[in-house]
């Protein structure tokens, strides 16, 4: 093991972690399945209530003024009759998946660098997607649902940036 996974097991539910640097989703998601098989074959749990994948993607900007509409799509907007620029923001939306047993928690906000220019800034995109309904701990059906939210999390990503956005964050 490289020491850049977290794993927790607790009585009633199992969290697991991958710090930087991060791997493909493959990998990650084969050691997921792993531990989980394990959670299952001592835990006997008899349905999942809430299975999540969530992804903070940080997006470097340059030390000087920055337009946030030329990295964020939409952007977020002061109020109308005001002229100002942004210090700083925090923006979250949830959204239902009609037909789907799912949502999505975008959370969209700044960051201050620390290093090396404690000047410049950084932008936020935390995406949460989650069940919304319990559902049998079968591992097809939760390798299935992991999938459909990875797509999920990808189009939230892809639909909410812009493409300079994407050089940044490389």
């Amino acid at each position: 093991m490289d020491g850049l996974q977290v794993a927790q097991f607790t009585r009633d539910g199992f969290m697991f972690a991958r710090l930087r640097p991060y791997e493909q989703w493959e990998a990650l998601v084969s050691e997921a399945l792993r531990l989980w098989q394990m959670f299952v074959d001592i835990g006997k749990p008899a349905e999942i209530q809430r299975l999540g994948i969530r992804f903070i993607n940080r997006i470097s900007l340059p030390p000087s003024q920055v337009l946030i509409e030329d990295y964020l799509d939409p952007a977020p907007k002061g109020a109308r009759d005001l002229d100002l620029p942004f210090r700083y923001f925090f923006h979250q939306d949830i959204f239902d998946v009609a037909g789907h047993p799912y949502a999505i928690r975008l959370i969209r906000t700044t960051q201050p660098e620390t290093e090396p220019n404690p000047q410049a800034f950084g932008i936020l995109l935390d995406i949460d997607v989650f069940t919304t309904q319990p559902f049998e701990p079968e591992l097809k059906l939760l390798d299935r649902r992991l999938t459909e939210m990875r797509w999920l999390k990808n189009r939230m990503f892809f639909g909410s940036v812009t493409a300079k956005a994407l050089e940044a964050f490389g």
